[in-house]
């Protein structure tokens, strides 16, 4: 996933086996995102604004990113203006 940030800083943090996101368009609450069962979150180390999700089973994986992507919808702003948000970036699939 990739986080889109044009007004406003975004903070994301890792903690256990929940994600905060907080500062999301000048928010002060902190969204709280629980992982499922199985779920890892890490961020890329060349780039702050990826995160990456892995797990064993894919339904729990997208369920997991679907859940981050909906907490972060903008609601009441023009979509076309306000782009700041997590997005999905790639979808695959790794081989063992």
């Amino acid at each position: 996933m990739h986080l889109v940030k044009k007004h406003f800083p975004i903070n994301f943090d890792i903690e256990g086996e929940y994600v905060k996101i907080g500062r999301f368009l000048g928010e002060r609450n902190v969204k709280v995102i629980k992982l499922l069962e199985g779920v890892k979150c890490s961020k890329n180390d060349k780039n702050a604004e990826e995160i990456y999700f892995d797990g064993n089973d894919i339904e729990k994986v997208s369920l997991t990113c679907s859940l981050v992507y909906q907490s972060c919808k903008i609601i009441n702003k023009d979509v076309r203006k306000f782009l700041d948000g997590i997005y999905v970036n790639e979808k695959t699939n790794v081989d063992k």
